[in-house]
């Protein structure tokens, strides 16, 4: 019995990762197309893993760039907010959820004044990001970051 629990734990991390890559791909797109963004909501439907929770934020902060009236930007905005904060509060040490929120901050207009974690989160991924065991992910976070600082 543990071996057939092991095998489908394996095998479900393995379609996680699978699932992750893909969101990475379509988000670092997103900003761009109403197209990728919103499969970028799609892939990010009805979950309770707090990393697919965070791009799920990212879909609502991008979707304002699609959306023309003020006050259904502002209902998208907020949903982001709340989500990436209930994505970090369960994974507090995720670097690349950091990321994510440091990524909306930094491009959020000023107005907003959604920035208080703007230091924060760039210290926490800086100091962290060796920590990170999986190779793509960490490649992933350099390339975004790199990005983001230019």
């Amino acid at each position: 019995m543990p071996i057939i629990i092991l095998i489908l734990s394996l095998f479900t991390s393995n379609i996680n990762s699978q699932d992750i890559a893909e969101i990475r791909q379509v988000y670092l797109t997103a900003p761009y197309s109403n197209t990728n963004c919103d499969k970028l909501g799609e892939l990010t439907k009805e979950t309770n893993n707090p990393l697919i929770i965070g791009y799920k934020a990212s879909y609502y902060f991008m979707q304002c760039n699609f959306i023309t009236s003020h006050i259904k930007k502002m209902i998208s905005f907020n949903k982001g907010k709340k989500l990436i904060q209930q994505a970090i509060k369960q994974e507090p040490k995720s670097v690349e959820l950091r990321l994510l929120r440091y990524a909306v901050q930094k491009k959020s207009p000023r107005f907003l004044m959604y920035n208080t974690h703007i230091k924060e989160d760039l210290y926490f991924i800086k100091e962290n990001l060796m920590k990170v065991k999986d190779i793509n992910t960490k490649e992933y976070i350099k390339y975004s970051l790199n990005k983001l600082e230019k």
